[in-house]
């Protein structure tokens, strides 16, 4: 899987863990509080979660990437992850 096919799988996880954010707002302003989201530990915990079922399940996972190069780009999201808001990791842009 290359470049690409990681960031589309990352983009599909996200808003698969994003649920409603797209979703109207009903709430009055002063009833609007900072939402709940996730920590750090619990995108972690997904991260590590998608990496072991790729393994699993992908038929070819290191066919385009070697296993340094994909513990590397987990690496990074990792550290991403790490100084990133739950908005900014929703978005895409932490």
């Amino acid at each position: 899987m290359n470049i690409a096919g990681f960031r589309l799988l990352f983009i599909a996880l996200l808003l698969s863990l994003s649920g409603g954010v797209f979703g109207q707002n009903t709430a009055q302003p002063s009833e609007q509080a900072a939402p709940a989201g996730f920590t750090v530990e619990e995108w972690t915990e997904d991260l590590d979660y998608l990496i072991k079922r790729l393994e699993i399940m992908h038929p070819n996972l290191y066919g385009s990437v070697s296993r340094e190069a994909f513990a590397g780009y987990a690496e990074k999201l990792r550290m991403k992850i790490a100084g990133s808001t739950t908005n900014e990791m929703k978005s895409g842009l932490g």
